[in-house]
């Protein structure tokens, strides 16, 4: 699919979950006394899931693999930079005004993004066509996917609170997704174009890669997601308190995202396995 086409219908879909996130009215407001957000976050975070992947489909597509660690160390400081001011700017939220902004906040960034992106994001045109290119798509695959990672995901998150971990309700969901994980696995030998392409595990530097992937999402967005929450509850610290209180981890993983890219592409080690095996 073009990028061209692809790229503003994200931004899109981005723009209106924020812009109807903070103007919409609902009649469940006048019914229930409160506001549901949910559908328009869900669109927003459409949106923003779609820029994410296209960000990284672009860089892989415009950069060499020798220009790539310097532009990913980049887009880790921003992601790094917006984790540390995230749970800032959110407490500043919670404390002076009202979910609505969470929309509302977003807007600036998406239309400024829209705008770099139409001056200066040029790419070339894929010449296969479309129709081409979606029959390759091994949609087996793509469907066991999706399936898997959404059963599994939404146990996970109502375990404990909803029902618990015992439940028929989190059990039989886990036990599912993890059937349909292994058929998945299964298929995945078979195509051509895979979703998760065998090879890939044939080289120990991406193996290497998966596996710390794997584990500093584990650890680092844990930390991210619960220490607000933990200095808030435990400690019994203010909002703004609270997202002081995790800068510290922050500030160490915007330093350690800048340098080990910077260390790999200027020359003073070109080793890549090296950084991941230390982290």
């Amino acid at each position: 699919m073009c990028f061209r086409c692809v790229w503003p219908q994200a931004t899109a879909l981005c723009f209106h979950g924020s812009l109807h996130r903070g103007f919409h009215r609902l009649s469940y407001y006048k019914q229930y006394g409160r506001s549901d957000h949910r559908p328009f976050g869900t669109v927003q975070g459409l949106g923003a899931g779609g820029l994410d992947v296209l960000e990284e489909i672009v860089l892989a597509d415009v950069t060499s693999l020798k220009e790539r660690p310097m532009c990913l160390g980049f887009i880790a400081m921003a992601i790094d930079t917006g984790s540390m001011l995230g749970s800032i700017v959110g407490a500043l939220l919670s404390e002076f005004v009202n979910s609505r902004w969470i929309g509302w906040i977003n807007l600036p960034f998406v239309g400024t993004a829209s705008v770099l992106s139409i001056l200066f994001l040029h790419l070339r045109p894929i010449k296969v066509p479309f129709s081409v290119n979606i029959r390759r798509l091994y949609w087996i695959g793509i469907i066991l996917f999706i399936i898997g990672a959404t059963v599994t995901s939404l146990p996970l998150s109502w375990a404990g609170a909803l029902y618990s971990w015992s439940s028929w309700r989190t059990l039989v969901p886990l036990i599912i997704s993890l059937v349909v994980l292994i058929i998945f696995d299964f298929y995945e030998r078979k195509p051509v174009d895979a979703v998760l392409p065998y090879r890939i595990f044939s080289n120990i530097t991406a193996i290497c890669s998966l596996v710390t992937g794997l584990i500093h999402g584990l650890i680092l967005y844990t930390l991210l997601l619960y220490l607000p929450l933990f200095f808030h509850a435990v400690y019994l610290e203010a909002p703004l308190e609270s997202a002081k209180s995790t800068l510290p981890i922050c500030i160490l993983s915007l330093f350690c995202s800048f340098l080990a890219p910077v260390t790999v592409t200027i020359e003073i080690t070109r080793r890549y396995r090296y950084f991941l095996l230390f982290g």
